[in-house]
């Protein structure tokens, strides 16, 4: 009687196991397809990204929302 009671405590482990591991895989497809949308969704704005270009060109300034011109010098500042 202790060897069937043993069997069942390692069938239920496993059961358990098993459950955990479709578990596991089901969360891992939904990441991947939330990913793929997440990514879907974001590809019109890395396309219009790559055309424009950030900051100020060195020595340029630019006057923006009514503030004062900000203008980037054309070497490098002194480290102190």
């Amino acid at each position: 009687m202790a060897e069937s009671k043993s069997d069942v405590l390692i069938l239920m482990f496993m059961g358990i196991v098993i459950l955990l591991m479709v578990a596991i895989i089901g969360l891992f497809l939904r990441m991947n397809q939330l990913q793929r949308e997440v990514l879907a969704a974001l590809a019109p704005l890395q396309i219009e990204a790559i055309g424009q270009e950030l900051g100020l060109e060195v020595g340029g300034s630019r006057i923006a929302h009514g503030h004062l011109g900000m203008t980037l010098p054309r070497g490098t500042p002194a480290m102190g």
